[in-house]
């Protein structure tokens, strides 16, 4: 576990009707959704939620990260 994530929880969430397959580059897939996980518990307090959320628009596929932490000005 990375030491952002000490004393957060998060959730994971394929919605119903995402789509079954995606193509893409699985390398550069992971690497995104780990710098926004990351992001996410860094800007997270202690006892905080993170949580991902796997859809699909269309053909689309949406990845989403929501923290309760807030975006510095």
């Amino acid at each position: 576990m990375h030491r952002g994530g000490a004393g957060k929880t998060l959730k994971s969430q394929k919605a119903a009707g995402a789509c079954d397959k995606i193509f893409t580059d699985i390398t550069l897939v992971t690497r995104v959704l780990i710098n926004m996980g990351k992001n996410a518990f860094e800007a997270t307090l202690p006892g905080g939620k993170v949580e991902m959320r796997f859809d699909c628009q269309g053909k689309k596929p949406i990845f989403t990260v929501h923290n309760e932490g807030f975006i510095p000005e």
